[in-house]
């Protein structure tokens, strides 16, 4: 008895240690399967299977993705320096980040700080890498500015995680034809008392969904399993037995869910949707440079393809992004340069008042004028700032950060007057306000000093006459340092430009005639005659430069003739000071009036004069210097050119096969249930060995499967809406070719219209200069014998400010044309599809636009022969539907089995489609 008690608790013992080995190497194998599939494994196979299907789809020179990796730059803002995958935690709000101590009364988990915590969002090394000056500045140019927005953009960054996420998609639909291995264990002891049947004591080790699943493209389904159970009884006999069982299931639907088109349906879409992707991420890169540069994304205007922006009634607009600050910031140069004006203009009539020449009206008016000026400028100033920030976050970059904006050479030949003028002429305005009465107001009138008493040269010279008249000499070396400039920089600056209109004369004769051309065929819809003779006049052209050449002599001499004047007032100064001590009050007076008083002054208002007419020369020949990119293609080659290149018009076209494909994919649900089923096992023989399994112990079944059409309302429903989706896409397809078209005929024609709107406004900028100069010489007429007060027109004021406005008027209005132009040029190469960028993202400027060029272009690529034309399409897309107009489930042939059978590219035509059957009713 003892002995079979022994032997009991030794097995019993036994088969303890068993268990809890297997049940120790059940966790241990549990523990290290977690741990070996850590989360930087599955996201760098993630990565792995992304690139690698992006790179796949990135194999068309039409859309070369310099750029697929999501991971961000380490110079960019965006850059994570931490573990992706165990990032540090943030600073967390106080009051919400208690409930992530204790959370109802309950103590919460507490490792949430275990990697640490990081008060920084942003990558702290980013700007360490921004181009700043040792000032620390960001001098930013057009190219700068697309490349640090393409490092630092969200909006870049997020297309680049689209691009990403479809790559991912489709490695799950590859995945789903993949052989699929699942597997598990599970081992449970359990001990069962004597109320529920009986004591008893089992260890049962099983097996557990150790399988592999295979999905083929005909849409059979394999699924083969393993099923193994273990068992240990510890009470009565002390047995254990296994039992193992292999079985297998195939399933082939004949009818519904079966067949290549529908199996591989997902998996189709899946990858022509990363093909798309990939061509949308490269017209995304189209855009964003597009968007960066003149604010005119794809996406600027809602329903309008193209992004084309809201365009005025004389066809020109404000750009926004980089060409929209510079714009702003030239036009802020002219209007520094108009204040300057109005500040010479100021003075002239206030010395005119003092004259007696002017009534203080006009004065006052001037005044007004040159404050208001001023108040605009302020805001216009204010107005940049603000659109400056809001540049700098759409580059991705903290308004905070000091910017500094680089010319473009498109619009540095829009500095009309060059800046170098403005410093000049206030510099000759502020010496004009302290000089002439500055010595005149402290001498004595010599009407107030009796002539009979004895003279006192006390009473006459003092300290103050000596320092103003130093100061006066002062004055007049700064006079001769500025005409030393004028003489050494500016007019020679002048001269160049002079120069640079000769040379460029040949070429804008051509572009006038071809104007006059192009005008000439719009006869029906614009008359020549609305366009005046003289603003495209050749003749005027040509004979422009020898009148600015005799201008400029004239001037050279003038210049000549102020340092004369200059040097010998500097010495009637020095002789005066030298003598001043000696002079009674009324020689010193009249001295210093025939020295100061008459001669500075004039001296100082002729030079002013002088200065002017010389930025007026140069502000002729600078306008009639500035060109435009010509274009010269007609909107019927425009649209043939983005059929073939647009990528997004090959998008829209494979979409457009999508929802045509989709009806026959719906219709399938329509038909009968009719599977081939096969089903077996074997399992093993005996309980000791589990691995010998015979075929005495197994099962084949094989059989087929059908289920009747009996209910269908919804997979009816389904497949009308499907039907009514096609023909949807079908008039959003050719609704999308008609914008297209639409906005390369609006582009194209604004363009036109700006190349003469840009001839009408440098015409009215020489109109505003001749008006300009008319009332300035009509200010330095002197005045006529014996009239030594006479008086201005009433309206000289009037007329000199309406001259200087509309001076700056035409100034930013050929400014805000000539960009509207560009931003179109640019724009045409995105809607073309013709765009080309380099490794940095910057656009390759492609010059002039020849439609020939291009014509041959189209004619080369076999667009006739290749690609179907639109009406092409709709005729093969309408022979298609005509034959889907039947119920699928009563007609064998799909039109994807009619597709079949035509020789490829094939195009069905009207009458060779098969036409509906007119006596079919729709469904009740």
């Amino acid at each position: 008895m003892r002995n079979n008690t022994a032997h009991s608790r030794n097995a019993s013992f036994a088969n303890n240690s068993i268990y809890w080995t297997m049940l120790l190497c059940s966790l241990i194998a549990g523990v290290l399967l977690a741990g070996c599939r850590s989360q930087a494994f599955y996201r760098t196979q993630a990565d792995d299977d992304a690139y690698f299907l992006v790179a796949e789809k990135n194999n068309d020179p039409r859309w070369d993705l310099q750029r697929t990796n999501i991971t961000p730059d380490p110079r960019s803002r965006m850059f994570d320096p931490f573990s992706p995958d165990c990032p540090p935690m943030p600073v967390d709000d106080p009051a919400a980040h208690q409930y992530m101590e204790v959370v109802d009364g309950k103590r919460a988990y507490w490792g949430w700080e275990r990697n640490g915590v990081t008060t920084d969002v942003a990558n702290p090394n980013w700007m360490a890498y921004l181009p700043m000056n040792e000032e620390g500045i960001l001098i930013l140019d057009g190219d700068k500015a697309v490349e640090i927005a393409r490092l630092n953009s969200p909006s870049y960054q997020r297309a680049l995680e689209d691009l990403y996420i479809s790559a991912l998609d489709v490695s799950f639909q590859r995945f789903q034809f993949d052989a699929q291995f699942f597997g598990g264990y599970e081992t449970f002891f359990t001990s069962t008392g004597p109320a529920r049947g009986g004591s008893s004591s089992l260890l049962e080790a099983n097996t557990r969904n150790i399988q592999m699943e295979k999905m083929f493209a005909t849409g059979g389904q394999l699924v083969v399993g393993l099923a193994n159970n273990i068992m240990w009884e510890f009470s009565g006999p002390n047995t254990h037995s296994v039992n193992s069982l292999i079985d297998f299931s195939l399933v082939q639907p004949l009818l519904r869910n079966g067949g290549r088109k529908v199996v591989l349906e997902n998996l189709t879409q899946q990858e022509r949707n990363l093909l798309a992707s990939v061509r949308s991420m490269e017209r995304f890169n189209q855009s964003f440079y597009l968007d960066i540069i003149a604010g005119r994304g794809l996406t600027s205007s809602p329903g309008n393809v193209g992004g084309i922006p809201s365009i005025g009634p004389s066809g020109a607009f404000n750009a926004s992004g980089y060409y929209g600050l510079l714009q702003r910031q030239q036009t802020i140069r002219n209007q520094e340069s108009n204040i300057a004006s109005l500040r010479t203009s100021l003075a002239q009539l206030e010395a005119f008042f003092e004259a007696g020449r002017i009534d203080s009206f006009q004065v006052e008016l001037t005044r007004q004028s040159l404050f208001q000026t001023q108040s605009s400028l302020l805001q216009s100033k204010t107005t940049l700032q603000n659109s400056l920030d809001q540049f700098k976050i759409d580059m991705g970059l903290p308004p905070e950060i000091n910017v500094q904006l680089e010319r473009d050479n498109f619009f540095e030949q829009f500095n009309l007057i060059d800046p170098v003028f403005t410093p000049v002429t206030n510099k000759l305005n502020d010496i004009q306000s302290v000089v002439g009465v500055s010595l005149l107001e402290v001498l004595p009138d010599p009407e107030a000093i009796d002539p009979n008493q004895p003279f006192n040269p006390e009473l006459v010279w003092s300290d103050e006459v000596n320092q103003r008249l130093q100061n006066l000499r002062t004055m007049t070396g700064q006079l001769k340092a500025i005409l030393q400039l004028i003489n050494e920089d500016l007019y020679p600056l002048v001269e160049e430009d002079v120069t640079r209109l000769e040379n460029v004369l040949p070429s804008r004769v051509t572009d006038l005639k071809k104007i006059q051309e192009k005008l000439a065929g719009y006869s029906e819809d614009v008359p020549p005659e609305v366009v005046s003779n003289g603003v495209l006049s050749t003749r005027r052209l040509e004979e422009l430069p020898p009148q600015l050449r005799a201008i400029l002599d004239d001037l050279r001499d003038r210049f000549a003739q102020h340092r004369e004047i200059l040097d010998r007032i500097d010495q009637e100064v020095g002789t005066l000071t030298e003598q001043g001590p000696n002079l009674d009050s009324k020689q010193l007076y009249q001295r210093a009036k025939a020295v100061v008083f008459d001669p500075v002054p004039d001296e100082i208002q002729t030079l002013i004069a002088d200065v002017l007419s010389l930025q007026l020369v140069q502000a002729r020949a600078r306008t009639e210097t500035v060109s435009l990119v010509p274009v010269d293609i007609n909107s019927d080659t425009a649209l043939k050119v983005a059929r073939i290149h647009r990528l997004d018009w090959m998008n829209a076209q494979a979409a457009y096969v999508d929802s045509w494909r989709n009806i026959q994919i719906v219709a399938n649900d329509l038909l009968s249930d009719l599977d081939v089923v096969f089903t077996g096992e074997i399992g093993n023989v005996g309980g000791d060995n589990p691995v010998k399994f015979n075929s005495d112990n197994g099962r084949l079944r094989a059989g087929l499967e059908w289920d009747a059409p009996l209910t269908r309302l919804i997979e009816r429903n389904n497949y009308r809406e499907s039907l009514i989706a096609f023909q949807r896409t079908r008039r959003d397809y050719y609704q999308y070719r008609d914008r297209i078209s639409q906005g390369l005929r609006s582009t194209l024609r604004t363009m036109d219209l700006n190349r003469i709107n840009f001839e009408l406004r440098r015409a009215a900028v020489q109109v505003a200069i001749s008006q300009v100069e008319r009332t300035q010489l009509r200010l330095q007429e002197p005045a006529k014998p014996n009239q030594t007060n006479q008086q201005f027109d009433s309206s000289t004021a009037r007329d000199l400010l309406n001259a200087l406005d509309s001076l700056l008027s035409a100034q930013n209005d050929i400014l805000t044309v000539g960009v509207s132009y560009e931003v179109l040029r640019r724009g045409l190469d995105v809607d073309m599809g013709t765009i080309q960028l380099d490794d940095r993202g910057i656009w390759i400027d492609p010059g002039p636009v020849d439609g020939k060029f291009w014509e041959e272009q189209v004619e080369n690529m076999g667009t006739q022969s290749d690609l179907p034309d639109f009406h092409q399409e709709q005729q093969l897309l309408e022979g298609i539907e005509s034959r889907t107009e039947a119920n699928p489930a009563d007609d064998p042939d799909t039109p994807v089995e009619i597709l079949e059978e035509l020789p490829p590219g094939q195009i069905l035509q009207p009458a060779e489609a098969v036409p509906a059957n007119p006596q079919l009713e729709p469904p009740e």
